[in-house]
């Protein structure tokens, strides 16, 4: 089974964003730096991170959020640029399927209307909803 892997860096208001897209498997997106005025400065992640580190190793700086709600994220600019690069991608790697799931209930609403417009852009693919995330499958393979 082939594996497609892209990580994609981008800055929107100050604040740095990781999208990752992985087949088979989800599309992600991680807040992992920054500033934002309402919390300050925000510490950049690790690359790598090992669960099975110990805890005397642990670091402080080493983290991620995976809900920016409370930082003053400019959502509308965001959720345009996870759209363009989420559908460039699959247009270009045209995986079998890929699912997008909202890290929290409050991401719910925006991720309905996103995904509905992503599926515009990709006729290419049968979306659906099951639960809170939304999965994508590709209807044909042109080769």
């Amino acid at each position: 089974m082939k594996r497609f892997f892209e990580k994609q860096e981008f800055s929107i208001g100050g604040l740095h964003y990781e999208l990752t897209m992985a087949f088979p498997g989800r599309v992600s997106l991680l807040l992992v730096g920054g500033y934002s005025p309402k919390i300050g400065s925000i510490r950049k992640a690790r690359e790598e991170y090992d669960p099975f580190q110990k805890w005397e190793d642990y670091d402080p700086d080493d983290f991620f959020l995976s809900g920016d709600e409370d930082v003053g994220a400019d959502v509308f600019a965001l959720s345009r640029q996870c759209m363009h690069r989420v559908v460039g991608w699959a247009k270009r790697i045209r995986p079998g399927y890929f699912a997008i799931s909202p890290s929290t209930d409050r991401k719910e609403l925006i991720y309905d209307r996103l995904c509905a417009r992503m599926a515009a852009r990709l006729p290419e693919y049968s979306h659906q909803k099951l639960g809170k995330s939304h999965y994508f499958y590709r209807l044909r393979d042109d080769g």
